[in-house]
């Protein structure tokens, strides 16, 4: 009995210290994070030119933009990636390469849009920025992910204690108040805030450390993760050869809505065009299952329907589970902060459960000081008792 006494003494030791260590970047964390929840409709809020009117994707004319891009003779000719309106917030059409700035265009009325990037407040990119420390480059952003780690502990430790003491959260203190709130809402809420904490420590302090820690596993061979297991998690298709025979192409609209027909299921957010205006050409057309979430959609699995750009002759229909577990991993790591393919709504669900969150932090500190409060009026009554003794003497 008095072991498991001092065992519950000492967790509750370790949980109340660790709080108070992590709490004030904890609560930073969570309290820009809400504002990243939403970073994709900010970006699009700061920018005049992306105010425009939705359109649907199924009729806009992609093709006369596209040819409008490849005008530019620096422009890469192959692999090129059509964002459509409606990704990440945007409602405009981008179209991009991996070597090159994305170019815009006003879905509505075919004009390209001018780079405003000088004239805007770059807000966005700000919050996101305070959200995970990189205002003070390598010491913040590490800094962050071992506070995302400690905050492991204290979940863990938190329930722990919750198991071993019956909270009956039926006093009227405010100590009692402040107690009552912190154990409800992370007794409620520790699953999301768990995962998404778990989350934010990978990528902090894994991704830095990824580099490192391959050369050690490779012997100085690979120089980044992406050598280590890019194989698995990018698997690449074989290049397909040019016949450099020009031929006419479908309207991307028209491939938009066979691959639509093939996967009803499919959230369409993104075009590949590979060869384009060659004999050869196909589209890649990737996309989001909204009704797996957390498997696809972000950065490692996207499912996606290959068809012919001269025919619309399907070529591949790969799915959302036509993958290897690894990736799954991988992927639900990477959804659960980022919120890959998920509308406003869902993210207003995360964005309330995480400032329950931030204001249980804040209770759980209230409820510290009010205790520090208490054992210094004790004290300050004990010394003023001794003192009036010692006046009467």
């Amino acid at each position: 009995m008095e072991k498991s006494k001092l065992f519950k003494q000492r967790l509750f030791r370790v949980h109340v210290a660790a709080g108070i260590t992590f709490s004030l970047i904890m609560y930073l964390a969570v309290f820009f994070g809400i504002f990243a929840i939403f970073l994709p409709y900010i970006q699009t809020w700061e920018k005049p030119s992306r105010h425009i009117q939705k359109t649907d994707i199924m009729n806009v004319d992609y093709n006369a933009m596209i040819e409008e891009v490849l005008k530019d003779p620096n422009f890469p000719k192959n692999n090129i990636l059509v964002n459509l309106p409606g990704r990440m917030g945007d409602p405009a059409v981008n179209i991009s390469h991996r070597f090159v700035k994305p170019i815009a265009f006003n879905p509505n009325t075919k004009e390209k849009i001018n780079n405003e990037d000088k004239n805007i407040s770059h807000l966005a990119a700000f919050l996101n920025e305070l959200h995970y420390g990189q205002p003070l480059k390598l010491i913040g952003r590490l800094s962050f992910g071992f506070v995302a780690v400690g905050t492991m502990v204290l979940i863990i430790t938190g329930l722990i204690l919750i198991y071993l003491f019956n909270f009956n959260n039926q006093g009227k203190s405010q100590q009692a108040i402040f107690s009552k709130i912190h154990v409800k809402v992370f007794t409620w809420a520790f699953i999301p805030f768990l995962l998404i904490t778990l989350s934010g420590a990978f990528m902090n302090v894994g991704l830095i450390s990824a580099g490192p820690m391959s050369k050690i596993l490779t012997k100085g061979e690979a120089k980044s993760i992406d050598a280590v297991v890019g194989k698995v998690l990018f698997p690449q298709s074989k290049p397909v050869k040019k016949v450099k025979e020009k031929a006419s192409m479908l309207p991307l609209s028209s491939l938009l809505k066979k691959a639509k027909e093939i996967n009803p299921q499919l959230e369409l957010k993104q075009v590949k065009l590979i060869n384009w205006n060659d004999k050869t050409a196909r589209v890649e057309i990737i996309g989001y299952n909204p009704y797996k979430p957390f498997l696809n959609g972000g950065i490692f699995n996207q499912p996606h329907i290959t068809l012919s750009a001269l025919t619309a002759e399907l070529i591949e229909n790969k799915k959302v589970l036509d993958n290897v577990w690894p990736v799954f991993v991988a992927e639900s790591l990477f959804f659960l902060h980022f919120l890959f393919g998920i509308d406003i709504f869902s993210r207003t669900a995360v964005a309330l459960i995480m400032g329950l969150c931030g204001i249980a932090i804040g209770f759980a500190v209230m409820l510290w000081l009010e205790k520090k409060q208490k054992n210094l009026k004790t004290k300050l009554l004990f010394i003023t008792g001794w003192e009036n003794s010692l006046w009467q003497l």
